[in-house]
Formats: C-alpha cells, sequence, structure tokens
C-alpha cells in the first residue's frame, strides 16, 4: 500500500492532507500524541507531525539527489571515520537506504 500522495502539513499534532474526494482543507492522515514515557508537560507530537509531514518532499529530495549522484557513486575517496573526502559512494548507500525503507518499510 502507498501513502497518500501529495502535500502534507502539520496542524498541531495531526498530519492533514488534500485527499482525491475529500474536504477542500484537506484529511486528517495521522496523529501524533505523548507515549508512556514522555516527561510530564513535555510532549514531542507537534514537532514529529511536523518532520512527518516533510516526508514526501524529503524523499522526493532524496530520490533526485540519487538521480544527480549515481553517475559519481564510484567516488568513494573518504575515510568515513573521520568525515573528510568526498563520500559519494557513502550518500548514494543511504540514500537507497532511505528510499527503500519509506518505499518498501526496509530496515
Amino acid at each position: 500500500m502507498g501513502y497518500t500522495p501529495g502535500l502534507w502539513w502539520a496542524e498541531g499534532h495531526y498530519i492533514a492532507a488534500r485527499v482525491p474526494g475529500g474536504r477542500p482543507h484537506g484529511e486528517i492522515i495521522a496523529t501524533f500524541g505523548p507515549t508512556a514515557d514522555s516527561p510530564r508537560g513535555e510532549i514531542p507530537d507537534e514537532a514529529n507531525a511536523r518532520i512527518a509531514a516533510a516526508a514526501p518532499e524529503m524523499l522526493r529530495a532524496c530520490k533526485m539527489a540519487l538521480t544527480d549522484l549515481e553517475p559519481y557513486e564510484w567516488i568513494d575517496l573518504v575515510d568515513v571515520e573521520e568525515s573528510s573526502g568526498y563520500a559519494v559512494k557513502a550518500t548514494v548507500d543511504k540514500l537507497r537506504a532511505a528510499i527503500s525503507k519509506a518505499e518498501r518499510g526496509d530496515t
């Protein structure tokens, strides 16, 4: 099953999107609430909703970056531990993993 296409936005701890045939102001497609171990008075649900609402745009950006970087994937002049050099291969691998996780639920 795919995700809800289109623009998502956060409204408090809700995520809304315009759904074909739905309300003109959008439909709630997800909610975030406090967890059992959330400190009293500190509920990260609004921040979680904002980052989740950006997910479709981040996925598109990852796909664009992957398309741009794949031709240079052979460049791996990097010491990942030292964070120096050109980590094109490592970046391409991370982009592929993130896209796979978003689209197929791979971990």
